[in-house]
């Protein structure tokens, strides 16, 4: 699939990335609409961008919780590893959306994700985070954000810590 910035570069949607979004419900019209407004720069090869739509238009699953709440964990669909989740609250009006792009080997805008909310870093356990001060960046963040709980979206949440979640996968 392929989408249009504003400046007329097209943006690339694999089917990949169409099953990454199953655990963002973020509806394509949204999508193509915040598509429609970008502006992308000539020089860089990664764009991450944060727009305010002036209007309610959904609903953020990251909200901030205390770093000494129980910890939960539930796997989205379509992810390999768990995500922080917190249960039992309702999900924030939200009037931003967050769209990930990188430049592609032809040239073409590539979709990496786009979501309902403002910018996040990545999970603790993305293999994508490059040093170890951004790790502790992530790590940090996590400890004090958590996505809410949507069984529609993700599994069934268990209680566990970063530490042992992260431990897992390195086993």
């Amino acid at each position: 699939m392929h989408l249009w910035s504003q400046c007329g570069q097209r943006i690339v949607v694999t089917g990949n990335r169409l099953e990454h979004l199953r655990a963002h419900p973020v509806e394509m019209n949204l999508l193509r609409e915040a598509v429609g407004r970008l502006n992308l720069p000539t020089t860089e090869n990664f764009y991450k961008v944060t727009l305010d739509f002036g209007r309610i238009i959904g609903q953020t699953m990251c909200v901030a919780v205390s770093a000494n709440s129980a910890q939960f964990f539930a796997k989205r669909h379509g992810r390999q590893h768990p995500t922080r989740v917190v249960i039992g609250v309702t999900k924030p009006d939200c009037q931003l959306f967050t769209i990930v792009l990188k430049k592609g080997r032809l040239g073409d805008w590539m979709f990496i994700t786009g979501y309902v909310g403002g910018d996040t870093p990545r999970e603790p356990h993305d293999p994508t985070i490059q040093t170890v001060e951004e790790f502790i960046d992530c790590l940090r963040f996590w400890t004090d954000h958590a996505l809410i709980h949507d069984p529609e979206l993700m599994s069934d949440s268990y209680v566990s810590t970063w530490q042992t979640e992260l431990e897992k996968i390195a086993a």
